[in-house]
Parts: C-alpha cells; sequence; structure tokens
C-alpha cells in the first residue's frame, strides 16, 4: 500500500511541476507576442495555454482512477475523453466567437502548451543524461 501512496505522490509532484512550466511558458510567450505588439495573439496563446493546462490538470487527477486494479469503464473513459475534448474546443470556440480580440492561431498553437512541455523535459533530460 506504501508504494501506491509514494505512486500517487510522484504523480501529483509530476503534474504540478509540468503544469508550473507550461504555465510560465504561456505566460512567457503571451509577454512576448505583448512586446511585439500582437495583442491578440497573446490573448490566443493565454487562451490556450490555460485551456492546455486545464486538460492536463483533470487527466492527471483522473489518471488513478483509470489505472486502478479494476481499470475504467469503457463508459467513463468515454465520458473523460469527451470531457477534456469539450474543454479544448470551447477555448477554441471563445476564440472563434471573440476572434476580433483573440487570434485562433494564438489559441491553437496555445492548446500545445503542455504538449510541448512535455517534449522539451524529454529532449533536455536526454541531452542532460549522455
Amino acid at each position: 500500500m506504501e508504494a501506491s501512496a509514494q505512486s500517487l505522490e510522484e504523480l501529483r509532484r509530476f503534474r504540478a511541476s509540468v503544469i508550473r512550466q507550461s504555465l510560465w511558458l504561456t505566460l512567457g510567450a503571451a509577454l512576448v507576442l505583448m512586446l511585439v505588439g500582437e495583442g491578440r495573439w497573446a490573448r490566443g496563446v493565454a487562451l490556450g495555454g490555460l485551456a492546455s493546462v486545464c486538460n492536463f490538470w483533470i487527466m492527471g487527477g483522473l489518471l488513478p482512477r483509470s489505472v486502478g486494479p479494476q481499470g475504467p469503464s469503457r463508459g467513463w473513459s468515454l465520458a473523460s475523453l469527451m470531457g477534456r475534448f469539450i474543454l479544448m474546443a470551447a477555448a477554441l470556440a471563445l476564440a472563434m466567437i471573440f476572434e476580433s480580440r483573440v487570434a485562433v492561431g494564438g489559441c491553437i498553437a496555445g492548446l500545445f502548451a503542455v504538449q510541448l512541455t512535455l517534449m522539451t523535459r524529454q529532449v533536455l533530460s536526454k541531452a542532460g543524461g549522455s
């Protein structure tokens, strides 16, 4: 039982670290875009980045339930996936609704904030270990 609690704590720390780094990436990109006068794109990146982080947070929170001894039910897995897709689609819909203030392309780019963070961590860990 202790190994399970330790694994859950490691998962929480990993999730918090990725979220923190993704938020910094999103903030940095939005600030650079603001400094070069691209406010629409900055707002788009911020919106997409926040949706990406929320998606990852939800997925990380549901992961222990999904990998439990009985595993997830098919309905639970589908509902989880659909809920996370709806979250990302909502960000895109908001960008489209407020297109005069938010760049849809920036939102799309921001939706990849967590994936970019994960890939960067992987590359840096390989480079540091070699």
